[in-house]
């Protein structure tokens, strides 16, 4: 299916009195610079492109098959499926477990032929040529060996849906850097594979609560945009985004290792 024009040419988006396809979707990425054979990761905030004329999981299925349509078969589609009730003491389950950080995060895990890696915070959806390689990852949060980190090693691509979203991948950098700013720390418990359950220990490198050490989002965008080093494209009412995992994770650590409270929230953040 994902090869198939005619499951997208459908409109499923309106904004003002223009109306758009999910083949327009396909050739809005396909112009900001997403080719067939890439992995991509998505972030979404999908209220901010404009108003649904489908339904919602209608409207969710166009998004996911268009980004499919335009990497082909040949490409990996990631999506996170991050999971907070582990760090309140309750168990992970694999493929029960719902993605904390978002609808279409949520409605994409569900989609037939997409699998769920095992890390019990930070848990990535996957579909496409790549998967058995992304789930053969260990454990592990925001190092190198991580998901992230293994998309650095191949400079896969950041695909933002909507307004700039939340920069989850910022930190990379700062663990990368070791910011003052953090801890590790470790969090317990159980993760269930089906019929199997066992118990795991998952450091998390998480922020000093006494001190400055959120990251302010409108910084990081700023940052990135100002200095080209992420692109983005009008689409209906808002924007999609692009960046280059390689180069983003680079000129973040490069500015951290300059000042490392550089990007967290001041006044104007909380406001």
């Amino acid at each position: 299916m994902a090869n198939r024009r005619d499951v997208i040419d459908i409109p499923f988006l309106a904004y003002g009195d223009k109306t758009y396809t999910g083949l327009d979707f396909a050739n809005a990425l396909e112009d900001l610079g997403i080719r067939r054979g890439d992995t991509v990761c998505v972030q979404s905030q999908l209220y901010s492109l404009g108003k649904s004329v489908i339904s919602r999981n209608d409207f969710m299925e166009i998004i996911v098959r268009a980004i499919q349509y335009v990497i082909g078969e040949e490409g990996t589609l990631l999506m996170p499926a991050f999971s907070y009730s582990f760090c309140k003491g309750l168990d992970y389950d694999i493929q029960l477990s719902p993605s904390d950080v978002g609808i279409l995060t949520e409605y994409f895990r569900k989609m037939p032929d997409v699998w769920r890696t095992k890390h019990p915070i930070f848990s990535f959806s996957i579909w496409g040529k790549r998967t058995r390689e992304f789930l053969s990852l260990p454990i592990t949060s925001f190092d190198e060996n991580s998901v992230y980190g293994h998309m650095i090693a191949n400079n896969d691509k950041l695909l933002f849906l909507g307004a700039p979203v939340g920069y989850t991948f910022y930190y990379m950098a700062e663990e990368y850097v070791r910011v003052s700013h953090r801890f590790y720390k470790n969090f317990e418990g159980n993760i269930i594979d089906h019929n199997e359950k066992y118990k795991i220990s998952v450091p998390y490198y998480v922020r000093k609560l006494d001190r400055k050490s959120t990251e302010s989002e409108r910084k990081i965008n700023n940052f990135l945009f100002q200095n080209k080093y992420q692109s983005k494209i009008d689409f209906s009412k808002g924007t999609i985004t692009l960046a280059e995992t390689q180069k983003v994770f680079d000129k973040l650590v490069e500015k951290l290792l300059e000042n490392e409270i550089f990007f967290l929230r001041d006044e104007e953040d909380v406001l």
